[in-house]
């Protein structure tokens, strides 16, 4: 299958489709010690999970792990998430999830999942159609003027950053044609090769615009928030008043697999490669052309003064009407706890 053809599959990937996991016999499978954790392997994002996984981690810390496996962004899983259909995502600091309280749910964020750190490669970049690229037109944030832009739905972490970008350059969308309607790999490919001069693009989407020469990485979230936590583990409020111990050792075993990725110190290896090969579908070849894996190097810790941050952002642009306390939207014990297990530092 070529590469074009193989993430557009990965884009329509159906909601809620079970995958099958090798956990060992003696993991008690029993409902009380199994968690239904929602995962989609065509994001970078997802990958700690997958390593967790395939290591056996979770089965290690006595915990029989379910994924379930999504196809498009981390909000549409919010509601399942918040009203418990699920017990554990990885999500987006986005509107979405502030959000929930306001509805009457509270979801809460267990750990980080993956972050922003200069010597390795970011989630989101803008992509600048190659031609453009080519010639020049294009090199810092002021030279959007005039362009066709597409920054992504509204809220979402490419919206954050190509918002930021537009401010840079003294902009705002009217200074420019700015849509904010593309999602997907197939988006991407359609808008830099018929529409945009430059794109929002997720990994490993960007990896593959570069190898079709449709699109240059130019500017990435780490080039406006150097420490910008990009996605988290978020686990159901039944979940966290129900069963406790059963999340600590969920997150033993993530912890494991961050430490994992970290001491490779941002190289691919072959069992890395081997793992998301396995349940992205995507060649092994292509795999090791991205950059680095996710930056996992505090292994869980959530940064709570950035998430402050995040949410007052979002009010500011009144995507947020109503701003939550932090004790409302995280809960650093867990992960605290994992890692004191794990025996790791997060300085």
């Amino acid at each position: 299958m070529k590469r074009g053809s193989l993430l557009l599959a990965l884009a329509s990937l159906p909601l809620a489709a079970a995958a099958q996991t090798s956990t060992p016999a003696s993991v008690d499978q029993s409902p009380a010690n199994t968690l239904k954790v929602l995962m989609n392997p065509a994001v970078i994002p997802t990958f700690t999970l997958l390593v967790a996984l395939d290591k056996g981690f979770f089965a290690q810390a006595g915990v029989n792990v379910v994924p379930v496996i999504h196809g498009g962004s981390s909000q549409i899983v919010i509601p399942e998430l918040a009203r418990g259909d699920i017990d554990i995502a990885t999500i987006s600091p986005a509107p979405g999830f502030f959000n929930q309280y306001a509805e009457g749910f509270d979801a809460k964020l267990i750990a980080s999942n993956t972050s922003s750190r200069k010597g390795w490669n970011p989630t989101v970049w803008l992509v600048v159609k190659q031609s453009e690229w080519d010639n020049k037109s294009i090199r810092y944030p002021r030279d959007l003027r005039g362009k066709h832009f597409d920054g992504a739905t509204p809220g979402s972490e490419g919206w954050y950053l190509s918002r930021h970008i537009l401010s840079e350059g003294g902009l705002t969308p009217a200074d420019l044609t700015f849509t904010q309607r593309f999602t997907t790999a197939a988006d991407y490919i359609l808008s830099l090769r018929n529409i945009n001069d430059v794109q929002v693009a997720y990994e490993p989407s960007v990896t593959q615009l570069e190898q079709m020469h449709l699109g240059h990485r130019w500017l990435s979230i780490r080039d406006v928030d150097p420490g910008y936590q990009e996605s988290f583990i978020a686990a159901s409020a039944k979940l966290l008043k129900a069963r406790p111990d059963l999340i600590r050792r969920f997150l033993i075993g993530y912890v494991r697999a961050c430490k994992l990725i970290a001491d490779a110190g941002g190289k691919w290896t072959p069992e890395m490669i081997r793992t998301l090969s396995k349940w992205s579908q995507l060649p092994p070849d292509f795999i090791a052309a991205i950059p680095t894996p996710p930056y996992t190097g505090k292994y869980g810790w959530i940064d709570v003064d950035a998430l402050e941050r995040q949410q007052r952002y979002w009010h500011i642009n009144g995507l947020v009407p109503a701003e939550q306390s932090i004790d409302t939207l995280a809960d650093t014990s867990f992960i605290t706890a994992a890692q004191k297990a794990v025996g790791v530092a997060t300085s």
